[in-house]
């Protein structure tokens, strides 16, 4: 499941940025600031949608929720290339 966010004000060079766990805690203390900061934002969760849905709610920029266990390999390259193909290559990681 996941979810995409489009604000008309993003610019398409905007830094996309995963941030991983971003459904509580530092990782969504980190998605809002990278969304201030002016990046396009991969909300990641594993198991709270809801609480990333409501992330993604706070962020401005244009934005997408991906899920996935980021210690099976193809799970990362699945949510890599929904990024890639929703927002653009991600640029910045944060875990």
């Amino acid at each position: 499941m996941s979810a995409a966010k489009d604000r008309s004000g993003t610019r398409p060079e905007s830094p996309v940025a995963l941030v991983t766990g971003a459904s509580g805690g530092l990782g969504r203390e980190l998605a809002i600031e990278l969304d201030a900061l002016g990046c396009r934002v991969a909300v990641h969760y594993n198991s709270s949608e809801d609480a990333a849905l409501a992330v993604q709610g706070k962020l401005h920029n244009e934005s997408v929720v991906v899920t996935g266990d980021v210690g099976h390999y193809e799970a990362v390259t699945g949510f890599f290339g929904e990024i890639t193909e929703r927002l653009g290559p991600c640029l910045l990681y944060t875990s």
